[in-house]
């Protein structure tokens, strides 16, 4: 707990300095930086959501990645996966999509991308499950929570014992965590399908890791490339969910090797850009649209003002 507290507290300082400012919507605390420039405040935003450990101290690398997409930078902050002292209340899912809600409305966000990490995916889930008006696109890092019907996930971070003692077995006993594990996590009100994205057109994309020690990549890879065989199948839209496999990495690998991180931030950055590309054709369309609509109302005015001179004519003859 002591080197928790310091870590946070080196964390908090990172933060501030990359110009980061900490705030409260609800149940939820959370880091925000919003770009000097104007047209940059405007760009879609990107929230992200840490995994288990001790809070985004561990992130701060990713978090500058992010910042290179010159857009608005969310980051919620989970204490109660974070090892910290006293942090064993877990928010209920409603309280907790109801501050992300919050969130977006205190700063104006009509949607953002959702970027999560591990445990950081189950808020995704549930924004995607319960409040998709405001998800513009997902990025899920190593998910818990696709093909969370499979036992692996909790089953390899509380019960598997390797033997080797480590920094994961470490945290997995810590008493906060497990609180939220044991008592807080109920597979069948967190568990996400491809189906589950496709019904709501949130552009997705899976990174995953190919030795993933906790979640089925494996698994989870081929679920997403059935989902998709079965939209074309069906000629049904092209499916919005594509998975991306980090080969030879281990469950959050990246945190502490440089060029997987710069490999996921380049893919990340790559489906954010697809999706500010995608909603600014939709505004473009629909001012297009509105503007035959007033162009079709003109018309129309303009008839109808020929056939009301037609008839003022016959009247007076």
């Amino acid at each position: 707990w002591v080197c928790s507290f310091l870590l946070g507290w080196a964390g908090k300082v990172a933060l501030a300095k990359e110009g980061f400012s900490r705030h409260r919507s609800r149940a939820l605390d959370y880091w925000i930086r919003v770009p000097e420039a104007e047209e940059a405040r405007k760009r879609t935003p990107i929230v992200f959501v840490h995994g288990i450990g001790v809070g985004l101290v561990m992130y701060l690398k990713l978090v500058q990645a992010l910042l290179e997409n010159d857009c608005p930078v969310v980051c919620i902050e989970l204490p109660f996966v974070s090892s910290k002292l006293g942090a064993s209340t877990v928010p209920s899912i409603s309280e907790q999509v109801a501050s992300v809600e919050a969130l977006c409305i205190r700063w104006g966000f009509d949607k953002a991308m959702f970027v999560g990490h591990s445990y950081g995916s189950v808020m995704l889930s549930w924004m995607a499950l319960h409040l998709p008006e405001r998800v513009a696109g997902l990025a899920f890092i190593d998910p818990v929570v696709i093909m969370l019907n499979l036992k692996n996930v909790l089953y390899n971070f509380l019960y598997k014992d390797d033997g080797e003692g480590g920094i994961a077995d470490i945290i997995g006993s810590e008493l906060g965590v497990n609180i939220a594990l044991r008592r807080n996590f109920w597979w069948y009100r967190n568990i996400l399908w491809a189906s589950d994205l496709q019904k709501h057109s949130l552009p997705t994309v899976v990174c995953l890791s190919e030795k993933d020690e906790i979640g089925p990549a494996r698994a989870v890879e081929k679920h997403i490339a059935q989902h998709a065989e079965a939209q074309l199948a069906a000629a049904q839209a092209p499916s919005v969910v594509e998975s991306w496999m980090m080969d030879g990495a281990s469950h959050g690998g990246f945190l502490f090797d440089p060029s997987l991180l710069q490999a996921l931030s380049a893919r990340i950055s790559s489906h954010y850009a697809q999706i500010v590309q995608k909603q600014s054709s939709a505004v473009a369309a629909g001012v297009g649209a509105s503007r035959g609509l007033a162009s079709y109302r003109r018309l129309r005015r303009s008839k109808s003002q020929e056939r009301m001179d037609a008839l003022l004519e016959k009247g007076i003859a």
